[in-house]
């Protein structure tokens, strides 16, 4: 992590957090450490003593020993047994994503936030316990039944990931009957494009990758390949959004983002800032599976100065994720940001980068509430008065998810995609394909639209596109 907190002049100081209370936690699997007063070994070759009963004679149980996940998140109970066709639904993802209050709650909160267990952007599965070494360190990489969670949901491994998950059919779910669907749909002359649209809206990311395992066995070619062949423009892309699944589609939305001359910073932003650590891990490993090169070695390649610094600090996976609002830390933070930027003549980006990009959820919303309390202006216009370019793009993403919520600020994304002259079609193909994943959250998402714009996201996004592409985006976006 860049670090630029010194003891210097004008540099922020470290902020102090309160002292861990009590023994530190005994690694799994070793035995407890005896208590002062214990009895000795009698010596060799004499009977055992008989056992003496004490106030601590019983040993607490031992801790159980979980599954270990590559992200060290325990992933939630399987989804209840579903009995008719297509009516799989992924389990709820927890409320609050980001850990900022929804979008028509009142910012200006009671200060400090009272430590509340909150869970991690686009409701990640909750953190282990202290103490406990990430499973990543203790068993190597991708080992032994790892999850994936990814933009809120559980998805399946790519091709070379090897994570050792038995990948069924869903429970519930028959993916040849929708092979067969497909087949007809794209058999012969003519396409039909309602059954495409029909067969694969409603589908979560595990039954996607069932499907596609089960195309490709019946039929000997891939469905992206049929795709390809069947459809054109807008539309096909939008499908092959929905095909590759999220982390396909952000992994193919990378490699896409620096295709070409130049990159696409914006789509970067919206890909990699404000990622959970196991969300990095997952992109970094699904990129070398896909296009066998390293994730922070691309990017190297592609940015320079202090964009290029700003996104490989986030490339770091090491975010705190801690769910507790230290207020001295919070307060310290704050005194930092004015200090680097306003504050001061010239901006200490990395200083800044270091509270932005590396903070929690819940710690970046208390320090929005209080540097708002504290100078009288928002985090935002710090923001736009220190930086410019593609910097300030990616850190306003960041400082407008701590004002308004994630929610708002995605349903902002959206409107922006489609106003002014001619629709932005890739961001609302990317937007929109990205977010619906995580049915919960984009309820939020559309019931934050209605609130900011007046209109429903589905009346928008009908408004503004035609054709097979819109019946594709309507039928994603629901209701």
């Amino acid at each position: 992590m860049w670090n630029s907190q010194t003891n210097s002049y004008n540099q922020p100081q470290q902020p102090q957090y309160p002292p861990y209370q009590g023994a530190p936690p005994q690694p799994y699997g070793q035995p407890q450490q005896q208590n002062y007063g214990a009895p000795q070994q009698p010596p060799y070759g004499a009977p055992p003593p008989p056992q003496q009963q004490s106030w601590n004679a019983q040993a607490p149980p031992p801790v159980p020993q979980h599954p270990s996940t590559y992200n060290s998140y325990a992933p939630p109970p399987p989804p209840p047994q579903q009995n008719s066709y297509n009516s799989y639904q992924p389990p709820p993802p927890p409320q609050n994503s980001y850990g900022a209050p929804p979008f028509n709650q009142q910012q200006q909160q009671q200060y400090p936030p009272p430590p509340q267990q909150q869970q991690g952007a686009y409701g990640a599965p909750p953190q282990q316990q202290y103490g406990a070494a990430p499973p990543f360190q203790q068993q190597g990489y991708n080992a032994g039944g790892g999850a994936i969670w990814i933009l809120g949901v559980e998805d399946a491994p790519l091709d070379g990931m090897n994570t050792g998950m038995p990948m069924g059919a869903p429970n519930g779910y028959l993916p040849d009957m929708d092979t067969s669907r497909l087949r007809g749909a794209t058999k012969g002359f003519g396409t039909d494009e309602a059954t495409i649209i029909s067969v694969l809206a409603p589908l979560s990311p595990l039954q996607m990758h069932s499907l596609r395992r089960a195309y490709e066995a019946n039929v000997g070619r891939s469905l992206m390949k049929t795709l390809e062949k069947e459809t054109r423009g807008w539309f096909e892309w939008a499908l092959r959004g929905l095909v590759l699944g999220p982390l396909g589609f952000d992994v193919w939305l990378l490699n896409h983002s620096m295709k070409g001359i130049g990159s696409n910073e914006d789509l970067m932003t919206e890909l990699l800032i404000g990622r959970t650590n196991s969300e990095i891990n997952w992109l970094k490993a699904g990129y070398r599976a896909v296009y066998n090169k390293d994730l922070v070695s691309a990017v190297k390649g592609e940015l320079s100065a202090k964009t290029e610094r700003m996104f490989l600090m986030a490339l770091t996976g090491n975010r705190d994720e801690t769910t507790y609002v230290n207020p001295q830390a919070v307060s310290a933070d704050v005194q930092t940001l004015y200090r680097c930027g306003p504050g001061k003549m010239g901006t200490d980006e990395i200083a800044i980068f270091s509270i932005l990009l590396l903070r929690s959820p819940a710690h970046l919303n208390a320090i929005s509430t209080l540097y708002l309390q504290q100078h009288h202006h928002p985090l935002t216009r710090l923001v736009t008065g220190e930086f410019s370019g593609h910097v300030k793009s990616a850190l306003l993403y960041v400082a407008e998810a701590a004002e308004k919520g994630p929610e708002a600020r995605d349903a902002h994304l959206l409107e922006a995609a489609m106003k002014g002259m001619g629709t932005k079609d890739e961001r609302l193909i990317w937007r929109i394909v990205r977010a619906h994943w995580d049915r919960p959250r984009f309820e939020a998402i559309k019931r934050a639209y209605m609130g900011l714009y007046g209109q429903t996201l589905q009346a928008r996004v009908r408004g503004d596109t035609s054709g097979d592409y819109q019946k594709l985006l309507v039928a994603v976006v629901g209701p």
